[in-house]
């Protein structure tokens, strides 16, 4: 995956060289077009659009500044565009959303790297919690209905436990609470970290 960067701008209270036409009549070079359309695989008539749209919304915001040499930088929320000193053309166009258009981002379109990334994490704590389990003997299910979480050990002894969510989506807390509970029960030392669990026999 590649580096997040976080372009933005502050607010800026001074009058931005460009207008809201202005930036809505920019000229997009032919590089940052390509580079619009490769992140994003839109039209050429959107891509162009929506840069503007981007161009526009940012000077209406505020969200620029600018250099000695009249080079105007206009940034927000991970988008980020420069325009040459003579104010007709967008020199520069830069995005850390290489899964959403500007467009999307606008409307709350969810990042999708975002949802990969938590369900790689549920996964992964998921199979630390059962490789806990499965160091001291124990299996385990969870009933949706009755909201209980069912251990048993080899040898026979069980208990359950209330819990309002399966194992791999517990939080910490309520992991730990798991953890107290077979500690009570068997007098096993098992750690309650939500991103290194392990259980060892006492």
């Amino acid at each position: 995956m590649e580096k997040t960067y976080n372009y933005s701008c502050l607010v800026n209270p001074a009058p931005c060289p460009l207008d809201s036409y202005d930036a809505s009549t920019l000229d997009v070079s032919r590089r940052d077009l390509d580079r619009f359309l490769e992140a994003h695989g839109t039209g050429e008539v959107k891509a162009e659009a929506q840069i503007r749209t981007l161009a526009e919304d940012l000077v209406n915001e505020r969200r620029w500044s600018a250099n000695e040499d009249g080079w105007v930088r206009l940034a927000k929320v991970g988008f980020l565009l420069v325009v040459s000193p003579d104010l007709f053309t967008v020199v520069d166009y830069r995005t850390s959303h290489r899964e959403r258009t500007y467009a999307q981002v606008r409307v709350g379109v969810p990042s999708r790297f975002r949802h990969e990334r938590r369900k790689r994490r549920v996964r992964r704590i998921a199979r630390r919690r059962h490789e806990a389990f499965a160091a001291v003997g124990a299996t385990y299910s969870y009933d949706v209905e009755q909201r209980l979480l069912r251990v048993v050990f080899s040898g026979g002894r069980r208990f359950e436990i209330e819990g309002r969510r399966p194992v791999s989506t517990m939080s910490a807390g309520e992991w730990e609470t798991v953890v107290d509970r077979i500690n009570a029960e068997l007098g096993i030392v098992l750690t309650a970290d939500a991103e290194h669990a392990q259980a060892i026999p006492s």
